[in-house]
This record gives C-alpha cells, structure tokens and sequence, in this order.
C-alpha cells in the first residue's frame, strides 16, 4: 500500500502536535513503575526517620544593651560609637559561637561524658503509646514524675581518647561499666562516684529498668566542644539589639541545661573582659600593699626598738609638724603617680586604637578638673551618636559618613593633647612636690642626733602607714566597680525546652518523600518511554512509518480461556454490526480511495511478529471486498505456519507449493484455488512446507503465478509471515 511521500512525514506532525493526552497516556501505561518508585521513596523515608534519634531543641533570646550615657567615663569616648549597630550585635554573635564560650560552656557542663539517652522514633512512639494505653488502664494517680538521669563527670585525665563504653544498669540502681570488649570495669552506684582507668564520673537521677544499657562516649574536650558548636545555632533578630539561641540535644532537659552553661560562660568571658583592667590595677595594688605593709610593720618595730634604747616618748611640736608635712607630700606624690599611670595607660590604648574598658578606670576628667575636656567629650558624644544614626543608610565610604569619622577623629586629636598636656602639668607638679619633700628633710637634718633618728624613723612609719591606708581605699574602689560589673547582656528569655522534638520532622520528611517519588517515578516513567521503542497505537506507528494509515482495528476478546479462536474470528460475517466489522469496512473504504487513480488489486498483509492479526486482518477484508461483489482471491503465503485455511475449513492442500512445484502453472491453479462459504471469496492455501519457502516465494514462478491470479481476480491478498521471524 503505497502513500504519498512528498507531504509532511509523521515524526514531524508527532513531534509537533504533542498533547497532555500524549503524557497522560505514558502515565497510565508506565503506573506499575511510578507506583513502585513512589513506594520504594516512601518506604527508605519512614524506615530512615522511625530510626532516626529524635533531637529536642532549647531556645533562649538575650539582648544587648547599650551603656548608659550618664554613667560613661572618659574612656568611652574612644571606645566605638556609642548605640549598638549591626556591627556589634553581629560581633556578639561570632563571640558566642566562639570556641572560647564553647569550651567553657564543655567544661561547665561535664560535656567531655556524653550518656547517649536518645531512643530510636519508633521506640518512643511505642513507649509513648505504652504509657497512654497504662494511663487509661491503672489511671492518671498511678503516674510518676522520675528524674531524668544524667552524668557528671568528676575528673578526666588530660590524654584521654576518645572510647566509647556501656552502662547496664542492674536491680537497686546499681549498674556494671564495660569497655568495648564488653570486660567489667567497675561496678558502681547510682548517686555515688565511680572510678575508670582515665575518668571517673557520677550518675544522678532516677535508675533505668534493669537490664537497659546506654553507650557513655569519653570525648577530648576539642571534640566535644566541636559537637556542642555543631548543635548551636545563633542569630541576631533583624532591626534589634536580640540575639536568638538555639541548641539540640537527645533529651530536653539536656538541651536545656547546655544552653543555660552556653550563656553563663557568655557572661563570664564578658565580665572577665570588661574588668580586665581592674582586675589588673588590683593586683597591682595588691602587690604593693603587700610590700608597704611589710615595710610598716618593720619601721614600727624599730621605731619602738629605737625608743626603748634612748629613752625618748616623743618628738617636738615642730618636728612633728615636719614629720606630717613630709608624710603629707609623700601621699601626694603617690597619689600623682597613680594618676600619671592611669592617665599613660590610657593613652597607650589610645595610640594602640585598644578598645578600652570605660568602667575599670575612675573618671580621668573629674581628677583634671578641665571644663574643655569636657566640652570636647561632649561634642565627640554627640558626633559619635549622629554617625550611628546614618550608618543604616550610608556605607563606610559615604562622603557623610567620611566627613563624621574626620570630625571623630579630631575631636580624639584634641582630647589626647588635653590629656598629654595634662600628663606634662603631673610631671610638673611631682617636680614640685619632689623639692618640697627635699627641703622638708633639709629640716630634719638639722634636728640633734638622737631627735634626728628618732623623726626618721617616725617618718617611716607615718609614711607607710598613709600609704597603706590610700592603697586600701583604692581597693576597695576597684573592687566595688569590678563587683558592680554585671556585663551588657540581659537574658530577655530564660532556656527552655520545646516540648517536641523537632527532628526527624515526620511530615515534612513524609512531604519531601511524596514530592520526590512521584518526581522520580514519573521521570524514570517517560525515561523508559523514552527507551522503548515499541509501537503501540497509531500515534506511533506515525512517528516511526512513511506511509499513512487506512485504520484502526481494536482488540477483541479472543474466547473464554484466553486462546486464539479455532477457526479464525470473522466479525464481518458472523457480527455484521459490531465495531470491529465496521473498522474492518472502515479499513475496506480507505484501501478503495487510495485506488481512485491507480488500482491496487494485490495486498500483503504481514507484521512484525507472529500472531498481530495478519490473517485475521486478511480473511475480514477479504470478505469485505467480496461483499461489494468483487472477486477476491486469499494467498495463504505463510509457507511455515499457514493458518488461513482454518478461517474456511478448507484442505490445506493442495496449494501454493503444489503450484510451485507443478510443471503446468493453470492446471495446477485450477485444482488448488478453493472456493469458500462467501460468494466471490476464493482461498488459494499453503499447501505442504517446503524446506526452502524463502526461495520458493522469491522464484521466478512465483511472480508469474501472482501475474496471473491478478489477471483473473478484482483483489488478491496474500497473507504472509512476519518480516522478523520469515
């Protein structure tokens, strides 16, 4: 059946009139595998988060505060300016994710122990439905609130490595400790110490059912504080001065309980840094009190010694008047050595852009007693909090804010010339005190020898004396700022325990897992489509033929037990009006315009594979054709399994073969043509199989037996074998 070949090919008008009905089509027929890559997705899913170790998660938000501006000293002036901008909250943020708080948040909280609590899901959902099917059963009076158990560890040795051991708890709290050769190593007590070759630890809390065992991993601190920044997560709360905190943990009080130790070491490294300073000038001053007292108390023994052996009770009006005087100098002079170092160290930091502690120093601007320093503080405040304010809309290198920070920086210029001119005044004025103090013992020089010793050692003694008295009143000053110290960061909300797990997230995993099966089993179904070259319908038998189609036949079924009908299914005789002999008419129609120029009275039938309905197809249009009154011969050509003649029940012989073989062509024609029970419908079978039926139909004889029957009938249709299996 020849097409016209000169109009668009099928592929083309495929390709280019795709449907949804197309897609759907590959859906419906490739849903097995859809349907077991949704299930295999959907199975690995549940199996991995009902395994999985639940994780619970502690929360807490704490807020930086700005220092007040009533209570800045001088040295805040240096400091950054004054609110707090994204730069430092977000400064905030890397200090408390910080191996530095990690690690003392370790230590604080015995992390270098770890008691793997943590039940499978599934574990915990049975044990959770455990309990609610006892609560119904015994009622809500028979609950009980234990106290979770948790390890402490008392001491590690600084080599231990990394092992992991186990924990079975036996009758009356008791429990046995086992290395990973699973060798008793000590049997122990629950509330009681027990001792390890390299750690020794403590269980606290309420005992498990005997026979539990829980794995307890020993941890060098670096690992252990690398696993507790692995499950902190900080974050800054956009457009305010909050940093929210989270942490997860196998169990929630200890998730809860790392988060409080996470935050303490917070403010401890925090108020360890704003009073470092003052933590140095005490011991500073702990250190020279140490040696003026020693000092004292000698020169009092001597002076009492020194009396005793004279004979003297006390000095002169004037000596003593001299004896206070020096000792007055002598106070000063201390007191302005103080003040020169306070005022250098300052100045060093300032120099060295140090950022400085505003309350470890007492206010250097009081003890100047300069209304221009002050002036100048002022004026740097108030520079300094305009820069904040444009620093949310301008960058660094924003004329405005360029012009602000050389504003800064002169004002800074100005105050450290106040405070170098002030440092030379002190220099000045120690020269001063220095010379009264030389003339004063210029006096004491010129006292008689035994007054003379007398009033030395007398000095001695007041001197220290005042000394100490000074230095134990700074003291006391440092110490009541350092203890008054309580750091820039308030808790805004305490720790606490959500009360479900957040991870493994059952619905969202259950989610991803639906997406992603139907994701990849609609892939790997139009992948395989993609593969199978298959034809299935008419729609693809036009993407892969160049010729046009003439019909559709549907299938039918075949009998009751599945089998092929003996004989062949002919609807068009014995179901004039069912579809399938209309499709067959509709097919006979379609043969008959294709003939309107030129006529085509030989047809082949055949197909790919054996049993697609070639002979079916053949004796219908045969009948077909023959009910329009014309003459139609049927060729059974399928000279290895003909099955033609069983649609007649015709002889299968003589036929084709015995013509082939037969010397006179018409006689043997004559005797092999059969007639049928349709009027105009001939059979011409098969006949024997030949051992050679390729070379038998591609003989010469055989084209002028086809030349002749095509002479003698309207229509001849050969019924052949498959082209993949002849």
């Amino acid at each position: 059946m020849n097409s016209d070949r000169t109009s668009l090919s099928p592929v083309g008008k495929h390709l280019e009139h795709v449907h949804l009905k197309d897609y759907l089509q590959v859906l419906w027929r490739r849903y097995l595998v859809i349907v077991l890559a949704f299930a295999a997705v959907i199975g690995v899913t549940l199996f991995q988060t009902v395994r999985a170790k639940p994780l619970y998660q502690a929360k807490a938000t704490l807020e930086v505060q700005k220092t007040s501006r009533a209570a800045m000293k001088l040295e805040d002036l240096f400091s950054e300016p004054m609110g707090l901008g994204a730069e430092e909250v977000n400064t905030e943020v890397e200090i408390l994710k910080s191996r530095t708080v990690a690690s003392d948040a370790a230590v604080i909280s015995n992390s270098q122990l770890l008691l793997d609590r943590g039940e499978q899901l599934y574990s915990r959902l049975l044990s959770r439905f455990a309990n609610r099917f006892n609560r119904k059963k015994e009622g809500m009076g028979s609950l009980r609130v234990s106290d979770p158990l948790r390890v402490e560890t008392l001491d590690v040795h600084p080599n231990a490595r990394s092992v992991s051991y186990k924990v079975t708890f036996g009758p009356d709290s008791a429990f046995r400790l086992l290395d990973e050769k699973n060798q008793v190593l000590s049997q122990c007590q629950v509330g009681r110490p027990c001792s390890a070759p390299s750690f020794s630890f403590s269980l606290q809390g309420s005992a498990p059912l005997e026979g539990t065992t829980f794995p307890l991993i020993l941890r060098p601190l670096p690992s252990a504080v690398s696993d507790l920044l692995s499950r902190l997560e900080v974050s800054p709360v956009r457009n305010t001065r909050l940093i929210r905190l989270t942490l997860t943990a196998h169990h929630p009080d200890e998730a809860k309980r790392l988060l409080e130790n996470v935050i303490l070491a917070y403010q401890q490294i925090k108020i360890k840094q704003k009073t470092r300073l003052a933590s140095k000038a005490l011991d500073f001053i702990d250190q020279q009190m140490n040696t003026v007292d020693s000092h004292m108390q000698k020169a009092l023994s001597e002076l009492t010694q020194y009396k005793e052996q004279n004979q003297l009770a006390d000095l002169s009006a004037s000596t003593r008047a001299t004896i206070d005087q020096l000792a007055a100098l002598e106070k000063a002079q201390v007191e302005l050595q103080l003040l020169e170092r306070q005022s250098r160290a300052l100045l060093a930091s300032l120099h060295n852009q140090a950022p400085l502690d505003p309350r470890s120093f007492y206010s250097l601007g009081d003890a100047m007693g300069q209304p221009i320093l002050a002036a100048l503080a002022a004026d740097l405040s108030g520079v300094q909090a305009e820069r904040v304010a444009l620093r949310g809309q301008y960058t660094e290198r924003h004329p405005v804010i360029q012009t602000l920070d050389l504003k800064i920086s002169r004002l800074k210029e100005k105050i450290r010339a106040e405070i170098e001119s002030f440092i030379s005044s002190l220099n000045s004025r120690q020269a001063a005190l220095a010379q009264q103090i030389k003339e004063a013992e210029k006096r004491l020089e010129r006292l008689p020898e035994a007054e003379k010793g007398l009033a030395l050692l007398t000095r001695q003694a007041v001197v220290h004396q005042d000394t100490f008295s000074f230095l134990l009143q700074k003291k006391g000053e440092l110490q009541v700022t350092r203890a008054s110290e309580i750091g820039d960061v308030w808790v805004a909300d305490s720790p606490y325990s959500t009360p479900g797990f957040v991870k493994p997230q059952v619905g969202w995993n259950l989610l991803k897992a639906v997406l992603i099966g139907l994701l990849l089993g609609i892939g790997l179904a139009f992948f395989l489509d993609y593969l199978d070259d298959s034809v299935r319908n008419d729609r693809d038998v036009r993407s892969v033929a160049t010729v046009p189609i003439l019909g559709t036949i549907g299938h039918y079924q075949a009998s009751e037990n599945g089998n092929r009908p003996i004989p062949i299914y002919l609807p068009i005789l014995e179901h004039s009006m069912s579809p399938i002999a209309e499709a067959f008419r509709t097919v006979r129609s379609n043969l008959l315009f294709t003939s309107v120029d030129r006529s085509h009275k030989s047809i082949l039938f055949t197909s790919p594979l054996p049993e697609d309905g070639k002979t079916t197809c053949a004796s219908n249009l045969g009948i077909a054709f023959s009910q329009l009154g014309k003459k139609v011969l049927l060729v059974d050509s399928d000279l290895r399994k003909p099955t033609l003649y069983r649609a007649f029940n015709a002889s299968r012989s003589p036929g084709l073969v015995d013509v082939l073989v037969d010397e006179d062509l018409e006689k043997a024609l004559e005797k092999a043509i059969q007639s049928t029970r349709v009027g105009n419908l001939y059979l011409l079978p098969s006949g024997n199989v030949p051992p050679n039926p390729n070379e038998m139909l591609g003989s010469e004889k055989m084209a002028r037996i086809i030349e002749t029957i095509t002479n003698q009938y309207d229509y001849v249709l050969f019924d052949s074998p498959p082209f993949m299996a002849a």
